[in-house]
């Protein structure tokens, strides 16, 4: 499996969790949010709530999922209900 591949399986485990744009994972949390329309602070709220552990902002979410041992995919799952129902 290429790289490319086995991250992408990081991410894609059910179609309503992939990825929102190209290399999301590489996006700051902070950043991620803005660009999704969240809340940053009610995002970070809810990681915490589920035992999550977000040091700084600037963090990405490949960051935040390896130090938590967790999937991209898992992370994004957690914080996508903050989204803005288009």
């Amino acid at each position: 499996m290429t790289l490319n591949g086995y991250l992408k399986n990081l991410w894609i485990k059910s179609t309503e969790y992939e990825p929102p744009f190209p290399y999301a994972d590489q996006m700051p949390l902070r950043d991620f949010a803005k660009k999704m329309k969240m809340d940053l602070n009610i995002a970070k709220q809810e990681l915490k709530n589920k035992g999550i552990i977000v040091e700084k902002d600037t963090e990405t979410l490949r960051e935040i999922a390896r130090r938590n041992n967790k999937s991209l995919m898992q992370i994004y799952a957690l914080i996508k209900k903050n989204e803005p129902k288009e």
